[in-house]
C-alpha cells in the first residue's frame, strides 16, 4: 500500500493510503482524509467533532489524482464494473470510520450491480477516462425519482464529480416530467449531509409536494431504519449550488 504521511496539528504523524483513506494499520480512525490541493503537498484533516486543519505530507504517494480536465457521464459499461466494485469498498470504509457497521453499509458485488440495472438507470462518472463514481435512480409512482445512492471514490471527491452526476440526473428526470428526487442519507456521515444540503436537498418533513407526499406514505417506512433519514430536492436545477449561476 502506498503511504502518504499526514501530520496533525498536535504533531502526531499518521500514515494513510490516499485511495482508501485508512491508516496503514487498518484501524478505523474517526478522522477521514481527502486530497486538498493538486499543486500543494497537503491533506485536509477532518474529524467527526468538526475540527479541521491542514497537515503536510512527508512524501507524496504518486497515486493521489489531480483535478480532472474532463468529466464525462456515461451509462454502465462492462469494462467499468471492476472499478465500481473498488469504489463500493472504498466508500464503505468511510462509513465504517464514523461508526456504521457492515450490516448497515454493505458494498455491492458484481451480482448486485447486475440486478441494479434491471430496475434502475445507472450513470457513471469518468474523470479523464478513469471510472470515478456512479449513481443509480428509479422512477417510482406517482412520479418521483428515487436515488438510493451516489458514490464517488474518496480520492476523487471534492472535484465536482458528484455534483455533475446530480446535474445530469436532474436534466434526465426533468425531461421525463419528474419534479422531485429523494435519497437516503446516514446521520453519522457529515460529508454526505453537507453535500446534499449545499445542493438544495432538505429533510423529508413538513409540507411536501403532493406526489412526494403520496410516495412517502407508501415507501418511507420500507426504506428508513435507525440512523437513516430521507432528503429531497427539486429536479429542476439539481446539481447546482443555490445562489450561484447554473453551469452551461
Amino acid at each position: 500500500m502506498s503511504i502518504g504521511w499526514v501530520y496533525r496539528r498536535n504533531g502526531v504523524r499518521v500514515p494513510v493510503d490516499p485511495l482508501t483513506n485508512r491508516s496503514r494499520s487498518g484501524r478505523r480512525s474517526r478522522c477521514w482524509v481527502s486530497c486538498h490541493s493538486a499543486t500543494t503537498p497537503t491533506f485536509r484533516i477532518r474529524s467527526d467533532s468538526g475540527n479541521s486543519g491542514r497537515g503536510q505530507i512527508g512524501r507524496l504517494c504518486g497515486l493521489c489524482p489531480t483535478p480532472p480536465e474532463k468529466i464525462r457521464i456515461t451509462g454502465l459499461q462492462e469494462a467499468q464494473l471492476i472499478d465500481l466494485l473498488a469504489i463500493e469498498t472504498r466508500c464503505a470504509a468511510m462509513f465504517y470510520a464514523v461508526g456504521l457497521s457492515d450490516k448497515q453499509v454493505t458494498p455491492r458485488n458484481d451480482v448486485d450491480l447486475a440486478k441494479l440495472t434491471r430496475n434502475h438507470d445507472v450513470m457513471v462518472a469518468e474523470a479523464d477516462d478513469r471510472t470515478a463514481g456512479y449513481l443509480a435512480w428509479a422512477d417510482e409512482a406517482p412520479g418521483v425519482a428515487y436515488l438510493p445512492f451516489v458514490l464517488v471514490a474518496p480520492a476523487y471527491q471534492r472535484f465536482g464529480l458528484g455534483t455533475r452526476l446530480l446535474r445530469d440526473l436532474g436534466e434526465a428526470t426533468s425531461k421525463l416530467g419528474i419534479e422531485t428526487v429523494v435519497t437516503p442519507c446516514w446521520d453519522l456521515a457529515p460529508w454526505a449531509l453537507s453535500f446534499l444540503g449545499v445542493r438544495g436537498f432538505q429533510p423529508l418533513t413538513g409540507k411536501l409536494p403532493d406526489k412526494l407526499q403520496t410516495w412517502a406514505k407508501r415507501r418511507e417506512a420500507e426504506i428508513l431504519e435507525p440512523g437513516l433519514s430521507l432528503w429531497w430536492a427539486k429536479t429542476d436545477g439539481l446539481g447546482t449550488v443555490p445562489g450561484l449561476p447554473r453551469p452551461s
